[in-house]
């Protein structure tokens, strides 16, 4: 709805249909390419089995918001730009056997890695996380890191005594001036000694460095199966 007022001020009310974003009408799913360099084995006939596989996973033309001029009338656009990638290893081995015509047992453990990067997201975006000071934005997607990267501050050990404070806020004062703190005026004894990392005398923003991200190094898992007659069993972790 449009509100007009005259010079009387009274109002009128007009309804209507305004676009409310730009839309790009060539918008399409994000594609991939794989390139896979494999190796397969097999030993004591075909009982022990091992399989190791390389890959490269290039993804582009991502669904991602990106900034637009302002003369558009819009801010940004949801378009297909940028390109990540995943590689890896993936690791596999099996063994199985028929013992007695009545006995049969089987395992099978699996391996992988995955190492993800992004190559190109513009000028990147960031996700705040739990409220608190200084924890705004706990994850960063910038070019050269992987996905969710988490961005904090690093602990350096727990302050044991007020008199390391005190060392700590006169380097502040001495740097800054008075009303000067290393960290916050009620830090005391037992709170984390943050890693000054820029070495201005301040814990700040930026302070903060990269502490990881949420893929994990290694993934695995291990299954076991046994039959003997009618019964069964099996684990799998």
């Amino acid at each position: 709805t449009f509100d007009f007022f005259d010079a009387n001020g009274d109002m009128d009310r007009q309804n209507g249909i305004v676009q409310s974003r730009e839309i790009d009408k060539g918008l399409h799913w994000e594609s991939s390419v794989q390139t896979n360099v494999g190796l397969d084995m097999a030993f004591m006939r075909n009982s022990l089995t091992f399989t190791v596989d390389y890959f490269i996973r290039n993804t582009e033309d991502l669904i991602l918001s990106k900034s637009i001029r302002p003369s558009a009338g819009f801010s940004s656009i949801t378009t297909n730009f940028g390109s990540i990638r995943n590689k890896g290893w993936e690791f596999a081995l099996g063994y199985k056997k028929q013992f007695t015509r009545d006995f049969f047992f089987s395992a099978s453990a699996t391996a992988n890695t995955n190492w993800n990067q992004a190559i190109d997201i513009g000028t990147g975006t960031t996700s705040s996380g739990p409220t608190g000071a200084g924890w705004e934005n706990k994850q960063v997607c910038y070019n050269g890191l992987p996905l969710g990267t988490y961005q904090g501050y690093v602990v350096d050990h727990i302050i044991q005594s007020q008199s390391e404070i005190d060392a700590l806020n006169a380097k502040a004062v001495q740097l800054h001036g008075e009303g000067s703190y290393y960290d916050k005026a009620n830090t005391a004894p037992g709170d984390f000694l943050f890693v000054d990392t820029n070495g201005d005398g301040h814990i700040t923003t930026e302070d903060k460095q990269y502490l990881g991200d949420g893929f994990a190094k290694l993934n695995f898992g291990l299954n076991l199966s046994a039959n003997f007659k009618n019964w069964d069993a099996s684990a799998y972790m």
